[in-house]
């Protein structure tokens, strides 16, 4: 943490973004490798694009809809936001012509495995790249 507290607090801010944005790049990358009904096309460049798209989708539309299926989401002990990160995903793909996901299934494999893939990264960040509690 030294480290960042030599520079100004938006400064520390945006290299935390930057540093989550680019590690989400690599999970999208690697779950487009994974999964066969998705794709992202184009360069390391486009796979930033569409995490930052899809961090928007899911910080505006993702909470909306957690929020609203929240009743789903305790009656199915969790479940349902397996389908809440399936539609961020769609959403996203429909709002970038560089990612494309063939069918629901791709869909909620997907979401779950971004899901996944980013909590374990989220564990393994250095502190100082984590959120402040």
């Amino acid at each position: 943490m030294s480290e960042l507290r030599r520079w100004p607090g938006w400064l520390g801010v945006l290299v935390r973004i930057a540093i989550r944005l680019l590690v989400l790049a690599v999970i999208i990358g690697l779950v487009a490798k994974i999964v066969s009904g998705i794709h992202v096309y184009g360069g390391f460049g486009w796979y930033v694009w569409v995490a930052f798209i899809f961090s928007v989708v899911n910080l505006v539309l993702g909470t909306l809809f957690r929020l609203l299926s929240l009743p789903l989401i305790v009656l199915t002990l969790g479940l349902f936001l397996l389908i809440v990160n399936a539609a961020v995903l769609g959403i996203t793909a429909a709002l970038t012509s560089h990612l494309a996901v063939a069918n629901f299934g791709s869909a909620v494999l997907g979401g779950f495995l971004i899901a996944l893939f980013s909590w374990i990264a989220e564990l393994l960040l250095p502190p100082w790249a984590r959120r402040r509690s």
